[in-house]
């Protein structure tokens, strides 16, 4: 059954490409068709007379590793094939002889923050992560940033990062801070270490109320 959905979904694809073969003439964007999910290695190769934007179609879903090793001739753009969705740790770990581009490979949705710190020796691009969809802003920390100052971080998605306090601000004036961003930042982390500290000063105040007096009284002072 698995052979049959195939087999019809390559049937779509070549039906699909016949309207754009068929109306040439339109004023087509060759770089949004390359990067098409419904344009397959087949339709490129049978299709030379088309202009196809070998950028795009590196990130094109349908392109895998195996069709880049199996076509030598067409000129891949490893930045872009490096963040196709396609791509995984285990292909980049046992595809050594692909120049793969670790700036764009951060950016890919399957490297995890597990992964970059397990491979520390990777030049990774830091500056990146944040466009990572699979690695939450509240991932990257200050601590992060301090122990990599090598790295090129983005101030401007830093500055919309929820692990960032007033006091990092100001204790690093030096940073390129983004104010307009920092504006709609909930500051995540400092509101919750604010309420933690709040609460641990009334459990510790209501404990020696409550030794002193009973717990209505006690209750009735924490009020105020």
């Amino acid at each position: 059954m698995n052979n049959i959905i195939q087999k019809w979904k390559e049937e779509y694809c070549k039906e699909w490409f016949q309207y754009i073969l068929d109306n040439q003439g339109q004023d087509w964007n060759f770089g949004y068709l390359s990067e098409n999910p419904n344009i397959t290695i087949d339709i490129v190769k049978n299709n030379p007379q088309i202009p196809w934007d070998y950028y795009s179609l590196s990130i094109n879903p349908k392109v895998t590793i195996d069709i880049v090793k199996n076509n030598p001739q067409i000129p891949w753009d490893y930045r872009n094939f490096s963040r196709n969705s396609n791509i995984t740790w285990e292909i980049v770990k046992n595809n050594p002889q692909i120049p793969w581009k670790y700036g764009w490979l951060s950016a890919n949705p399957n490297i995890t923050q597990d992964i970059i710190k397990n491979n520390p020796h990777i030049p990774w691009e830091f500056w990146v992560l944040p466009y990572n969809s699979t690695i939450p802003l509240s991932d990257i920390t200050w601590e992060i940033v301090q122990n990599n100052p090598d790295k090129e971080w983005d101030y401007c998605q830093l500055s919309l990062n929820p692990n960032i306090t007033w006091e990092i601000v100001k204790n690093n004036p030096d940073k390129p801070w983004n104010y307009r961003v920092l504006s709609g930042n909930p500051m995540t982390k400092q509101f919750n270490d604010y309420m933690k500290k709040k609460e641990e000063l009334y459990n510790t105040a209501y404990k020696i109320i409550d030794k002193y007096t009973n717990r209505d009284i006690a209750e009735m002072i924490m009020s105020i």
